[in-house]
């Protein structure tokens, strides 16, 4: 059966056109690294850099909220952002982190965080 071909639907892959028209570039998910390669889709090459970008994303290793914010700094939804969006975002990033980087992930999802985090949004807000 030489000549067989295998099709693997890769979920996660996003594909996104460039805006300039310079062509499309595939990431290993939303947000997530960039398969870093020429090839196209379904070829052995691009199979490889798609399994060294996804072996990139390591859970957060304690758990805990910080774990989550540096995950998002890794990201090309922040690292794509322009240098001066990059660094005002780094002043919230740094008084999140201060405040809230100890938190257990699994809390995140309990209603009375949310009300928490909305005191503090409006103490920042309150306080310049």
């Amino acid at each position: 059966m030489s000549g067989c071909k295998v099709r693997i639907r890769l979920r996660r892959l996003k594909k996104v056109r460039s805006k300039r028209g310079k062509g499309v570039y595939y990431y290993a998910w939303v947000g997530g690294p960039r398969i870093a390669t020429d090839a196209a889709p379904g070829t052995p090459e691009f199979m490889q850099a798609y399994n060294e970008a996804i072996a990139e994303a390591k859970p957060p290793d304690t758990g805990k909220f910080s774990d989550l914010i540096t995950l998002y700094k890794k990201s090309t939804e922040f690292t794509t952002r322009s240098a001066k969006t990059q660094k005002d975002y780094f002043r919230y990033i740094k008084l999140i982190e201060a405040k809230f980087g100890t938190v257990p992930v699994s809390a995140l999802g309990a209603r009375a965080v949310r009300g928490v985090f909305k005191e503090w949004q409006d103490e920042l807000a309150t306080n310049g």
